[in-house]
């Protein structure tokens, strides 16, 4: 029995599906990854999974799950009284600290 050729914009879906619509779009002719807005080069599904494993779409996933803004009552005491002790002492010369 013959092996069915695929076509492009075949195996251009069947990576959306595989790797969800969140991650890459195709226009049938192109595999456009979301993430970073790049065209990927998909002849092959090791490229693929190296442009996900990619330092760059790493660092954005990173970027997203660590946008929270950590409260002064998360911080170390260590650090608030560092924090606490350098304005006295900027106070204290009468050095100014905004610009």
């Amino acid at each position: 029995m013959p092996k069915e050729i695929s076509t492009k914009s075949y195996r251009l879906h069947n990576f959306v599906i595989e790797f969800g619509e969140s991650v890459f779009s195709t226009d049938n002719f192109i595999l456009v990854c979301k993430i970073c807005n790049v065209n990927v080069t998909s002849e092959k599904h090791f490229s693929i999974i190296q442009n996900l494993t990619h330092q760059k779409i790493t660092h954005i996933e990173n970027k997203k799950t660590n946008n929270l803004q950590q409260l002064v009552a998360n911080c170390n005491p260590k650090l608030l009284e560092f924090n606490s002790d350098l304005c006295k002492t900027f106070l204290s010369a009468n050095i100014c600290t905004t610009l």
